[in-house]
């Protein structure tokens, strides 16, 4: 693709400007050292690659200049340092959009998708966290009319402007049900960020580095960050794909599980899956996990539907099934062969 031709295209409407802001994200994050080469490729493509890098920068010092007269209110005021410096970051990008219209906005939205701060706190939007606890499977309605079900012990912030509609997954699963509208639904997990227009899917972060996205209806678009050859990554999903990415590993996109896997009722279906993995998935939702005792009970095979968070129950249903004794201690559930 010429710059010519890559000026014309991406979500603001000038693909080379997208570009840009994704390194600039990424050169003023934690891991710039790493991606130095690709930042350095992507710049050496020409003098249009360069004016675009400067003309973000250009927005962020506008941001700065404008956020030492403001006072923005922000909901939930940072407890550390390190959390304040986010704000400040954050809150200037959104000052921006006063002078700068709506090309800033998904300038701001990329260098907020990059931080890892569990809450925008953008002065003038609104802002929420929801979150689930240990055990918990909640449903919450957005003021959009979409509705996002967290999985347990799972954090969310979610950020709406009168242009856009953005939620951080911060960690843990979250099942999207998105209410049609004008402005762009987009979920921001890990390095990526999925783009949604009415849809419903599934979107995990349960392992460090590592994000799983399943689509049940419609269509989304799933963005990976510049890789270090400084090309973008955009794969489109299909009802009943899923994929995962892990920083520039972005696989083709695979069946999924999600259409059988009815997590928000709080129901999981096994089909000859290892015992261990039933036991994984079930202490996930407790306090008392179930603790596998004895060789080779891991490797056993096990099918049907369990109701996931009541562990204590599943664990007695567990030892009925495999004909095992259930041996209850203190903070645990102990499943073993019978004793002799």
């Amino acid at each position: 693709m010429t710059e010519q031709q890559s000026d014309s295209l991406g979500p603001t409407g000038n693909q080379l400007h997208d570009e840009a802001a994704d390194w600039f994200a990424l050169m003023r994050g934690p891991d710039a050292k790493m991606h130095q080469p690709g930042f350095e490729a992507w710049l050496s493509r020409g003098a249009l690659h360069r004016a675009a890098y400067n003309r973000i920068a250009e927005i962020f010092s506008i941001g700065k200049g404008l956020k030492k007269d403001a006072k923005p209110e922000v909901s939930q005021p940072p407890s550390t340092e390190r959390w304040r410096g986010r704000t400040v970051l954050v809150a200037s990008l959104a000052l921006c959009l006063a002078v700068l219209g709506w090309w800033g906005w998904p300038v701001a939205q990329k260098i907020w998708s990059h931080t890892e701060a569990p809450s925008s706190q953008l002065a003038g939007y609104s802002d929420q966290i929801v979150k689930t606890s240990v055990g918990q499977i909640r449903s919450f309605r957005l003021a959009d009319g979409s509705i996002i079900t967290l999985d347990t012990n799972s954090v969310a912030t979610v950020a709406f402007s009168r242009a856009s509609r953005l939620v951080r997954l911060v960690k843990g699963r979250a099942r999207f049900d998105v209410a049609h509208a004008q402005r762009p639904f987009q979920v921001a997990a890990g390095l990526g960020i999925i783009t949604a227009h009415g849809t419903v899917f599934d979107v995990s972060s349960e392992r460090h580095d590592v994000v799983a996205v399943s689509l049940l209806r419609g269509a989304i678009d799933v963005r990976l960050a510049p890789s270090k050859t400084g090309r973008l990554a955009v794969k489109r999903l299909k009802p009943g794909q899923s994929l995962s990415f892990q920083r520039e590993f972005f696989p083709s996109p695979n069946a999924s599980s999600a259409l059988t896997d009815n997590w928000p009722e709080a129901l999981v279906e096994f089909d000859n899956s290892p015992l261990a993995l039933v036991v994984e998935r079930a202490n996930r939702y407790t306090a008392a996990p179930i603790i596998l005792e004895g060789d080779g009970l891991d490797v056993i095979k096990i099918s049907g539907l369990f109701r996931i968070t009541d562990t204590e129950l599943l664990a007695a249903r567990i030892a009925r099934l495999l004909n095992l004794e259930l041996v209850h201690y203190p903070g645990r559930m102990v499943l073993r062969r019978p004793q002799k």
